[in-house]
């Protein structure tokens, strides 16, 4: 298992960085245009987008790897089923809580793409 902790920080220089609370909340509310790619992190708070590592340490703490993926194979499998996900299974409480790591998870990788890939690809086009 690949387990090197990569550093997914974004400096404050960077378009992305948030500086303060509730940084998205606040442009919404005063109906400011929002540039993208930044208009899609609306789930991951301030501190998790300038630092994804905070995100997916609070992510793997509660359940492993493989609960994650016990979990996602539930998911899919009661999506094509007539009988409930929150009915059928033992953490089926903990749908919204889920629902919103799973959302969380897609913001985080898009922004690790947007802030790190051209960076990782300059890296290893050196090294060939």
């Amino acid at each position: 298992m690949y387990l090197r902790k990569e550093d997914l920080k974004i400096s404050e220089g960077h378009p992305l960085y948030r500086k303060g609370n509730f940084w998205f909340g606040y442009h919404l509310e005063r109906q400011n245009e929002l540039p993208y790619p930044a208009v899609h992190f609306r789930c991951l708070t301030d501190l998790e987008v300038n630092n994804v590592n905070i995100f997916f340490e609070r992510l793997f703490k509660d359940l492993s790897l493989a609960a994650w993926l016990e979990t996602m194979d539930n998911l899919l499998e009661y999506a094509y089923s007539s009988e409930s996900y929150v009915d059928a299974c033992d953490d089926g409480h903990l749908i919204i809580l889920i629902m919103e790591n799973l959302e969380k998870l897609a913001e985080s990788l898009f922004l690790v793409y947007h802030t790190k890939s051209l960076e990782y690809l300059k890296v290893q086009d050196a090294k060939v």
